[in-house]
């Protein structure tokens, strides 16, 4: 009788142990979903106004959802840009300051897209007038 009893105590630590495992993994932060990056892109300088100072980078957005990232250029240039909204589906064109006279001159930046503090597009672009 006490051999049953030790048995069925055995059998029901294992079942805990195993559901608080199966419970762990299910329920991480470390799954599909929330290791799955947004498909934004840098696709080119869209336009230029030496007036303003600024270039308009072109991104297209997420095919499922819009999200908010930041913007880091560097380069001949260096900005940041924080909480920018990248719609669903739609093309952006994001105004970054360059002074006029680069422009004009010419100059090379690179435009980070950062969701979650890693970058998940990237691009170097030659900007001139």
């Amino acid at each position: 009788m006490l051999a049953v009893g030790k048995g069925v105590a055995v059998l029901v630590v294992l079942a805990v142990v195993l559901g608080f495992l199966a419970a762990y993994f299910l329920f991480s932060p470390g799954g599909e979903a929330a290791s799955a990056s947004p498909k934004i892109n840098v696709l080119g300088v869209a336009a230029t106004d030496v007036g303003k100072g600024k270039v308009y980078v072109r991104i297209l957005g997420d095919p499922d959802e819009t999200y908010v990232v930041d913007i880091v250029v560097s380069g001949d240039v260096s900005k940041s840009y924080s909480n920018v909204i990248v719609k669903k589906m739609g093309v952006t064109d994001f105004p970054i300051d360059v002074p006029p006279e680069k422009i004009v001159k010419g100059c090379t930046i690179e435009v980070n897209i950062v969701f979650q503090g890693k970058v998940i597009a990237s691009k170097t672009l030659h900007v001139k007038t």
